[in-house]
C-alpha cells in the first residue's frame, strides 16, 4: 500500500510526509503481526475433522486477519444485507459485446482464435489401416476452473460446504468470483 502511493500513508496514520518512513515502519510492523496470527489460525484448522468444519474455520480466520488489518489502520469494507435486483440472464449465452467498439471487438475475435490453437494438437498415430484405437485424456494442459456466482450461496450453508469441500477440492484448479450482472 504504502510503497507505491504515498499519501495512502498519510491518510491512514494521519501524519506528515515527514513521518511518513514510520508510518510504513508500523504498518508493516502491525499487518505482519496479523499475518503470523493468521497462519497460526489457519494451521489450525487443518485438525478439522471434516470439509464442512474446516472450512468454517478458514472463514473464521479470514474474519480474524479483516478485523486485524482495521486495527492496523486499513479501511474496512462493510456489505449491506440483503442484495440488488439483478436481471436474470440466461446461464450459456454469449457475452454482448454490443457496448465495445469494433478494435475492442477484433481484439477478443483474435484471442479467441488464438485460445483455440493453444488448446489442441495434431496427434499422429502410426497403426495399420483398420485398427481400432481408443484415446483418454488423463490430464488437462492447462488449469480446469469456473466461474463462481457466490450469490447462489447467500442462506445455503450445506451446498457452500459441499462445494468446497468435494467439488473444488477434488475437480478445480481454479475458481473466479463473480456476480449474475458480469
Amino acid at each position: 500500500m504504502c510503497r507505491s502511493v504515498g499519501s495512502a500513508c498519510d491518510a491512514t496514520c494521519g501524519l506528515t510526509r515527514t513521518d511518513q518512513a514510520t508510518c510504513v515502519r508500523d504498518i508493516r510492523s502491525c499487518r505482519s503481526a496479523v499475518r503470523a496470527d493468521y497462519r497460526a489460525c489457519r494451521a489450525a484448522c487443518s485438525n478439522a475433522s471434516h470439509a464442512a468444519e474446516r472450512n468454517r474455520c478458514v472463514r473464521a480466520c479470514r474474519s480474524g486477519r479483516a478485523e486485524g488489518e482495521r486495527s492496523c489502520g486499513f479501511q474496512g469494507v462493510e456489505a449491506l444485507p440483503g442484495s440488488v435486483d439483478l436481471p436474470d440472464f440466461v446461464p450459456g449465452e454469449p457475452a454482448d459485446l454490443s457496448l465495445l467498439t469494433d478494435a475492442e471487438r477484433a481484439t477478443i475475435a483474435a484471442a479467441d482464435a488464438r485460445a483455440a490453437t493453444l488448446r489442441s494438437r495434431t496427434l499422429w498415430i502410426a497403426a495399420p489401416p483398420g485398427t481400432e484405437i481408443r484415446l483418454a485424456q488423463v490430464r488437462h494442459g492447462f488449469d480446469f476452473g469456473l466461474a463462481l456466482d457466490t450469490a447462489k450461496f447467500v442462506g445455503r450453508e450445506s451446498d457452500l460446504d459441499f462445494f468446497l469441500g468435494t467439488a473444488a477440492q477434488n475437480h478445480l484448479a481454479i475458481a473466479v468470483t463473480e456476480s449474475s450482472a458480469k
